[in-house]
């Protein structure tokens, strides 16, 4: 049947066909082989990927779980760690998929853990063992010229009965240059705070002495914060 005869034939009623529910007049019914919508979506045609390169998704959901949580309910929260605090909530009460889900990250976290220390471990056994091959081959050669050791063998000690190390020192050589670097800045504002004592000693406005005297307990902060950093 073509469609023009399909359309003819859907105007005219069948003998003894009597519209009611769930039969609608003949004109207003669909033709067999002809879409109802022809400009609507292909048969068998898939959803559009929506296109999301991997580090804008990052970007958003990081900038997402860190947003503060809305309402005087968020007590300084961020979304992440509502949405923990919620997963362990809510495995206390009894819900199983709460519960494995705790279980199974707390599991891939002490997981993680246990690979950083062991790398860690290696990292540190091999280090000692190079450092004290290293200071074997300086002394017998007569090397004196050479730089320090980053980190000392002699600074790194292993507890062979439970595998733990411990490092006194500074692990590598970029933190000896952060470290060098920050005692030059204590430096520099120790011999500030020494300048505007004196300056303050000297100043006769009240005003001046006033400023002075902020300007001292600022620094004396960022003195103390630096200093607090190197004790560490």
């Amino acid at each position: 049947m073509t469609g023009r005869e399909g359309e003819e034939s859907k105007g005219k009623p069948r003998s003894g066909y009597r519209v009611g529910y769930g039969k609608p007049p003949v004109r207003t019914q669909f033709v067999k082989g002809i879409s109802g919508n022809p400009k609507g979506r292909p048969r068998g045609s898939k959803n559009k990927p929506v296109e999301l390169r991997a580090g804008l998704f990052r970007e958003i959901f990081l900038r997402e779980a860190s947003r503060a949580l809305p309402g005087p309910q968020g007590a300084g929260l961020t979304m992440m760690e509502a949405a923990v605090r919620r997963v362990f909530f809510d495995a206390a009460s009894g819900r199983p998929r709460a519960q494995e889900l705790a279980l199974r990250q707390m599991a891939q976290i002490s997981q993680a853990d246990e690979a950083l220390d062991t790398e860690f471990t290696k990292t540190m056994i091999e280090a000692k063992v190079r450092g004290e091959r290293e200071l074997e081959r300086r002394e017998r050669f007569g090397l004196t010229d050479k730089p320090d050791l980053v980190p000392h063998p002699d600074d790194i000690s292993i507890d062979l009965e439970t595998g733990n190390v411990t490092v006194r020192g500074l692990y590598c050589k970029e933190e000896r240059r952060i470290y060098a670097q920050m005692r030059a800045k204590a430096k520099i504002l120790r011999e500030g705070l020494a300048s505007v004592t004196e300056m303050i000693a000297r100043e006769k406005s009240p005003e001046r002495r006033k400023n002075l005297k902020q300007l001292r307990a600022t620094a004396q902060a960022k003195l103390d914060e630096v200093e607090s950093a190197l004790s560490f």
